[in-house]
């Protein structure tokens, strides 16, 4: 998979244009049927934002459901399909998709596609830094043991974006990360006096966790909040580097399920996670 898409857009343009270019074997096709299963996901950078949008759109009219036919599963060298398909990420809400710079990248259950940048022209909105710091779960934070490196944390390769892993079964399902990101304005928290206690977190990233079912749309999602912590203050720019080792947030499944996560903009993945007897 490949996605295509313009450097910049008008300020008065619709959405944000992408073009997704496709080549694939009719036995892939057969297994995971492209138009259950392709998500494109949107990343706002300037507040750290992600949504969903299915590659393709729902039909206005809703058709009565009609029984399934499979068709015999083809070999590995049978045959493929390649194509391109336009498609234009939109919002409905009045300030969907203000001007700012975006990221976007495609999932196919297993698989995932490069990923662009796109700056929608105008004036981006000013992330107040008061309001952001006031944003995030303190509660939550007053313990942090759970967000310090440890043994069981998985190495990042790279500067930049998250590596997860999941280890064992059930209620004693653990999920484990390592994130990290240039900090921007909504990333920074300022020195609060009210939470000295708080003094050694210096500012926090949202790591948005998107687990794909096969034929079932859309994606579960669930977004961790992690603080980064240190001796001394973190300013726009800076490098930041987090972890995190909690509870598997999603409900256990008999089926393989894939898992991915996004950290400003960058899509990591996909980490399969096995199917459990009930």
């Amino acid at each position: 998979m490949y996605l295509a898409a313009p450097a910049k857009v008008d300020a008065a343009a619709t959405g944000l244009p992408l073009l997704a270019l496709m080549r694939r074997s009719d036995l892939h096709e057969w297994e995971v049927r492209l138009k259950k299963n392709s998500a494109v996901v949107f990343t706002e950078l300037a507040s750290g934002r992600t949504g969903l949008r299915p590659l393709y759109s729902p039909p206005v009219k809703k058709m009565k459901p009609q029984p399934e036919v499979r068709g015999r599963k083809p070999g590995p060298e049978e045959g493929f399909t390649a194509g391109a398909i336009r498609q234009v990420v939109d919002e409905p809400q009045p300030e969907s998709l203000r001007p700012g710079a975006y990221a976007l990248a495609l999932i196919t259950w297993d698989r995932v596609s490069n990923q662009r940048r796109i700056e929608k022209a105008g004036i981006p909105k000013i992330i107040d830094p008061a309001l952001a710091s006031a944003a995030w779960p303190w509660d939550r934070w007053v313990d942090t043991q759970a967000f310090q490196a440890g043994a069981a944390s998985p190495l990042l390769t790279g500067g930049e974006g998250a590596v997860v892993k999941v280890e064992g079964q059930r209620a004693s399902r653990i999920l484990s990360g390592t994130v990290a990101a240039k900090a921007r304005g909504i990333n920074v928290i300022s020195p609060d006096a009210k939470r000295n206690a708080d003094s050694h977190i210096h500012a926090g990233i949202k790591v948005y966790l998107l687990l794909f079912s096969l034929d079932q749309y859309p994606p579960e999602s669930v977004e961790i909040p992690v603080p980064i912590l240190g001796s001394a203050p973190i300013h726009v720019g800076d490098a930041m580097k987090g972890w995190f080792t909690l509870p598997f947030p999603f409900k256990p499944s008999t089926e393989d399920r894939m898992l991915y996560a996004v950290v400003d903009g960058n899509v990591t993945g996909p980490v399969r996670v096995a199917g459990e007897n009930p």
